[in-house]
């Protein structure tokens, strides 16, 4: 199976962003630079940054997304010009982010941050009460007052030293010990790993080192100290019982509160011991605090180690979130790694996220692994960890598809639960998951169109074959050089409006239009995640088209923020469609979007392909019935086995495929996905072959449709037709049950027209589908029928069904 079909599945889910730091509320590039989003690198280090690969990778990938070059003075002053919590808005809507999860313990100084509670996300963003951060805070105003007073002329610190130290201890563990009872979170974590490392935390403190501790921290502690959680600073609780008191406590109240706790594991800053940061040193905790969830966070590179424990611990669960190395360029044997956040996961390495993800799925439960982006400070963050990790995880899927392990839906299940439902049941959160098909959000483009077109050309590929369908279902195309596909990917190729308006047999134009008509362009923009190389033909690839107004805007317009409402945000991130109004794909897209907005109901099709075989001289190739074996001659069987394999080369599932009763004719039935929808009609009959809409428990089956009927207007039609009959609230007519030939006149149900004409004019006159599907695509469709009925009309039968065919 094509990985692009199960891509594009996962990136039309929702997700939860298990774990992130607080993001910049104002741009401030001197504080906290751009380049800091790919690099953990600070002062004159910093600067290297740019010579890295992953670095050039995310710079392409921000740039497209605001629409402009990919340099960092464009991007910046592109984000400039628009609000940080509406930048944050649009990524969080375009990454189908839902909420995050905050990690507030990572701060500077004088930077300003957006607070969790004003994320301006789908459900509200919750936050991770980081244990460390406030057990030094806690620790610090314990010390105030002793230290206050030693500045008193009264008070002599030495020869009250034990009290002080008592007093302090004392202090200290209830002023923690309140902070985490009271925090409002959904969880606890804890950076052990930083402070002391793993090893140990389970041992109870006799007393003795915390003392020698608390003395120690007495005598580093200056009271204008500034403390700065996460960076390096003068003042850190680091010794070992320290530690483990904070942890131990921590524990105790998540245990008595139902809270999951997180763990940071594996990589992290260059002050991290690697060796003393695996999950496996852990199990101690897990075995003692048994009711408590841990949360094993980043986990490279002990991704094996952490699927273990979460397959025998039925207490761990493990997050793929994070860290990455940018690897040699072979992507072995590299030497001292440079520690990147998730933003800038090298996905292209042999080792790297998607490694991690297989190495996470061949042991642990897919029910105990959660998604997370690890973004901090710089939104685009989210926006490359989202990308990147659903791509790693559609990679790894894939795979384990391909390999007969998951079929498709159980895939898409899998990362449905680790993106959103895994995250929503550990931490409580009870939200509904909201779904929306990818019939009604803006196409994606899930590849790099110059690595793509490169790599087809590399395989042979010289031309791509840009197509689409016109009214007639005629499939019309465009072919440009491989060479020179991707100078035209994002700007289409310019078509004169006209070819909308041609019926099947002649290039004329139907009835002209302001919009249809020999003198208006439209552009014809690929759909990337549509484009492969053609199995019947490998010198070519073939991709669909959309077809967009004329300056070929696809997808937003310039950044702009008015002061009262967004008009226009963010190419790419609020979507703006600009598909011409008389476009197949554009009328059936905006029906699902407000099928899904109004009734939160999402719809797919899949289609019974009938087709005849015919000899040379024009006559069906054999004379059996339904289902004959008969039918299946060697020559014949070899024809359908290349069909289907041809069409499963391309991702086009086929489910069944058999002889049909006429002489000839054949079936390929191709495998729907959520729901199968056929059609329209006025018959409504239960499990009923006779019928022409039928309904098959959750499913409805139409049968009246052949193939010179546009499969977009023709869905677009049905789905138009249900909105009539949910928004007027009308009954479904009484299911029949047999054969509606053998009843009685009187009994029948109302017929549809026997004529194309009439069927055309009731059509043209039904003001509820004139409404639904507007106004020129009606009466594009009208004029363009109407003409090649006239046409036909003046031709003798045979010469008529001959035309018809020879396009067919």
């Amino acid at each position: 199976m094509p990985l692009h079909r199960l891509l594009n599945e996962i990136a039309a889910l929702p997700a939860i962003d298990a774990h992130c730091h607080p993001l910049l509320s104002n741009v401030d590039e001197s504080r906290v630079p751009f380049l800091s989003i790919v690099s953990e690198a600070e002062g004159d280090a910093l600067k290297y940054t740019t010579d890295t690969l992953v670095f050039k990778r995310a710079i392409r990938e921000i740039s497209k997304c605001l629409n402009t070059e990919p340099s960092i003075k464009a991007i910046v002053e592109a984000r400039e010009s628009i609000t940080p919590p509406l930048y944050l808005k649009g990524i969080l809507e375009e990454t189908k982010i839902h909420s995050l999860l905050v990690d507030d313990g990572l701060i500077i100084p004088g930077v300003s941050t957006i607070p969790h509670t004003e994320v301006p996300s789908t459900h509200p963003s919750k936050r991770i009460f980081r244990l460390e951060m406030y057990a030094e805070s806690a620790f610090k105003e314990s010390l105030e007052t002793p230290i206050l007073l030693n500045n008193s002329k009264n008070f002599d610190l030495k020869s009250n030293r034990t009290a002080v130290e008592q007093s302090v201890h004392k202090r200290w563990q209830n002023q923690f010990t309140h902070k985490i009872q009271s925090a409002e979170c959904v969880a606890f974590k804890s950076i052990a790993a930083y402070r002391y490392g793993l090893q140990d935390l389970h041992v109870a403190d006799e007393g003795r080192e915390l003392e020698k501790e608390i003395a120690e921290a007495i005598d580093r502690f200056k009271p204008d100290n500034e403390y700065v959680a996460g960076r390096a600073s003068e003042f850190r609780l680091e010794g070992p019982a320290f530690v483990r008191q904070v942890v131990q406590l921590g524990l105790d109240v998540a245990e008595e509160r139902g809270l999951p706790v997180q763990f940071h594991v594996g990589i992290g800053d260059r002050d991290l011991d690697l060796a003393k940061a695996n999950p496996l040193l852990l199990r101690p905790l897990f075995e003692k605090w048994r009711k408590v969830k841990f949360v094993l966070l980043h986990v490279y590179p002990f991704a094996r180690e952490a699927a273990y424990l979460a397959s025998v611990y039925e207490n761990v669960y493990v997050d793929f979130g994070l860290a990455d190395l940018v690897l040699s360029a072979d992507g072995e044997n590299a030497s001292i790694p440079l520690i990147i956040p998730v933003a800038a996961l090298n996905l292209n390495a042999r080792l790297g996220q998607t490694t991690t993800i297989r190495e996470l799925l061949h042991l642990a439960p897919t029910s105990k692994i959660q998604f997370s982006t690890d973004a901090h400070f710089h939104p685009e963050g989210i926006l490359l960890g989202s990308k990147w990790g659903r791509k790693a995880l559609a990679e790894v899927l894939n795979e384990s598809v391909e390999a007969g392990e998951l079929d498709f839906d159980e895939a898409v299940d899998v990362a449905r639960d680790i993106l959103f439902g895994n995250a929503n049941r550990i931490y409580g959160l009870g939200w509904a998951v909201e779904e929306k098909g990818r019939e009604e959000n803006f196409i994606e483009q899930p590849r790099d169109v110059g690595e793509t077109t490169d790599t087809f050309v590399k395989n042979g590929v010289k031309a791509v074959r840009v197509t689409w369908v016109d009214i007639s279902n005629l499939t019309r195309t465009k072919l440009i050089p491989a060479t020179h596909f991707a100078s035209i990917a994002s700007t289409g190729i310019s078509v004169v409006s006209a070819v909308m308006g041609f019926p099947m047999t002649h290039d004329v134009v139907a009835i002209p239009t302001k919009t249809i008509n020999v003198t208006t362009d439209a552009k014809l923009v690929p759909d990337l995640s549509t484009l492969k190389q053609l199995p019947y033909h490998p010198n070519h690839a073939v991709v669909l088209g959309t077809f967009r107004d004329g300056s070929g805007r696809e997808s937003g317009g310039c950044a702009r923020v008015s002061s009262h409402e967004v008009e226009c945000t963010l190419r790419g991130l609020f979507v703006d469609r600009f598909d011409k109004p008389n476009a197949n794909q554009s009328t059936l897209h905006r029906l699902l979007s407000h099928l899904q907005k109004t009734y939160n109901l999402t719809l797919q099709a899949g289609f019974e392909l009938e087709f005849t075989l015919l000899t040379t001289s024009g006559d069906p190739v054999d004379s059996t019935n339904y289902a004959e074996w008969g039918a299946l001659s060697p020559k014949v069987a070899a024809v359908l086995d290349e069909i289907v394999e041809y069409l499963e080369a391309q991702g086009i599932e086929v489910e069944l495929f058999h002889p049909e009763s006429a002489g000839g004719q054949f079936e390929v039935v191709l495998r729907y996905g959520r729901a199968r929808w056929m059609g329209d009609a006025v018959v409504l009959a239960r499990q009923n072959k006779e019928a022409p809409l039928r309904g098959l428990k959750d499913n409805v089956e139409y049968k009246a449709m052949d193939g010179t009927a546009n499969p977009y207007l023709a869905l677009a039609a049905l789905l138009a037709a249900g909105l009539h009959g949910l928004e007027s609230k009308l009954e479904l007519p009484p299911p029949v049950n047999v054969d509606p030939s053998t009843l009685p006149e009187s009994e029948r149900p109302d017929r549809l027209p026997t004529k194309f004409m009439n069927a055309l004019v009731n059509f043209e006159r039904d003001e509820e589908l004139r409404k639904r599907l507007g106004e020129e695509i009606v009466d594009c469709f009208v004029a363009v029928k109407g003409t090649e009925a006239e046409l036909h009309s003046n031709m003798r039968f045979e010469d008529a069904r001959d035309a018809v065919m020879s396009k067919f």
